[in-house]
């Protein structure tokens, strides 16, 4: 017969009952700290981001403030070299934000106006692709700048994005000047072609017989 085990050695035997029970108020511990640690963490985050976002609203504010001062100085007649500084300021205190964009365009204005077209070119590139909505406006002044400097092909390229993008009515506005500036740039087959796309594009009577006047008159000039 097998002996039966001594109630000493039933004593030293785990108890699987509280054993289990004592894991599980480990990981119960354990996992207690890390959650509260994830809870804290998160709430510094979710804090953090609401103090940035009051941030960017207080800068918002102040740099529209500013921006809508500056726009009475430029409605009157011949704004001053301090309306430039001023404006230069705004845009590098508050980068990034809508009316520091905006006084980079009235800045661009200012320059071309002061037939400082380089720099104006220079800052209206500079500005592309930051605001979709922008980009037409953008472009149009750059082609102009780009005209004022005696460069008409490239003004005429810059005019290509729009050119492929616009809507009917607006692309031929777009076409005709391209068609005009490759003329001045003495690239009278590019002038031509141009102006026989815009027939295509079915315009009114009048359009249509200058438009054939001026294929025939580029064609035939050697």
């Amino acid at each position: 017969m097998a002996a039966k085990p001594s109630a000493q050695k039933k004593l030293k035997q785990p108890d699987e009952f509280i054993t289990l029970s004592s894991r599980l108020l480990t990981f119960a511990t354990t996992y207690y700290r890390h959650g509260l640690a994830l809870l804290l963490l998160l709430a510094v985050a979710v804090g953090g981001w609401g103090l940035y976002q009051q941030h960017r609203a207080s800068q918002l504010a102040a740099a529209s403030d500013q921006l809508a001062q500056l726009r009475l100085e430029l409605s009157l007649p011949g704004p001053s070299a301090d309306t430039l500084a001023a404006l230069e300021k705004l845009a590098a205190t508050y980068p990034g934000l809508g009316p520091s964009v905006v006084a980079r365009i009235y800045q661009a204005h200012l320059l071309y106006q002061d037939k400082k077209y380089a720099d104006a070119a220079a800052l209206y590139r500079s500005l592309q692709g930051r605001d979709p909505g922008l980009d037409v406006l953008l472009t149009e002044n750059l082609s102009y700048c780009l005209e004022a400097q005696g460069q008409y092909e490239a003004a005429a390229a810059a005019l290509n994005p729009l050119v492929q993008e616009a809507q009917p009515a607006f692309r031929t506005d777009y076409l005709r000047r391209q068609a005009f500036l490759y003329e001045r740039a003495g690239n009278r087959p590019q002038a031509a072609a141009l102006y026989k796309e815009l027939l295509t594009l079915r315009p009114n009577p009048i359009l249509a017989s200058f438009l054939q006047e001026k294929i025939a008159s580029l064609e035939a000039a050697p």
